[in-house]
């Protein structure tokens, strides 16, 4: 859209002349992104790598809610209803998926 309609390609907001130039800034070296926020870890407890040691024991000690063998919250009263894992459950999984 912007070459159909003469504008510069990396803005948009400056018109092109006859010699394919724009106007602008010689660099754009000084305009700065804020970088985004680094993702929370998701601790996916059929792949233990994905865990922390932490996150790992709290899984073995069912101290943890999952949902889709995800942890979705820490530090939970073991026995509540909540739902842990267990030795013969990380042994079933690693069997299915082959680890």
């Amino acid at each position: 859209m912007r070459a159909t309609f003469n504008k510069d390609i990396p803005t948009g907001l400056f018109d092109i002349n006859d010699n394919f130039q724009t106007k602008g800034p010689a660099s754009v070296f000084h305009i700065k992104n804020e970088p985004p926020e680094f993702p929370n870890s998701i601790c996916y407890i059929l792949n233990k790598g994905t865990c922390t040691e932490e996150q790992y024991a709290q899984v073995l000690n069912g101290t943890v809610l999952v949902k889709d063998f995800v942890v979705v919250e820490y530090d939970v009263e073991a026995g509540n209803n909540r739902v842990g894992i267990s030795d013969n459950t990380e042994m079933a999984a690693q069997k299915v998926l082959g680890h």
